[in-house]
């Protein structure tokens, strides 16, 4: 995945501190692969960072949102449901719920963000 897919790297003081991997896919929307944020970095900027860079490929690429999935809320998960936080307080919208992906164990959430809005 990662090793085809665009691939950024968040920094602090020239020390890797997160991870993010966006995937076009052809279609209105870029799609966040990873991402990921070192524990002690977490609640500082840095995933809205990624965000914000993972915004401005989504308008380079003429993109109108962006798209991740994560574990859905049927699925009762504290770490998701503060991952999903993170995303809501992003700018994302949960548009739908699937066992298709991932199955029965593990409700996909769809999440889109329209690039335009802001953190």
């Amino acid at each position: 995945m990662a090793e085809s897919d665009l691939t950024f790297v968040a920094e602090n003081v020239g020390k890797p501190v997160g991870i993010m991997t966006l995937r076009n896919q052809g279609f209105a929307s870029l799609e966040i692969g990873l991402l990921a944020v070192l524990p002690d970095m977490q609640l500082r900027g840095v995933g809205g960072a990624l965000i914000n860079r993972a915004a401005s490929e989504a308008r380079r690429l003429d993109k109108t949102y962006l798209l991740v999935k994560t574990l859905g809320p049927s699925s009762p998960n504290e770490q998701y449901a503060r991952t999903r936080g993170f995303y809501y307080h992003t700018g994302f919208v949960a548009i739908e719920e699937t066992l298709e992906i991932w199955g029965p164990d593990n409700p996909c959430l769809y999440m889109i963000r329209p690039i335009n809005a802001g953190i």
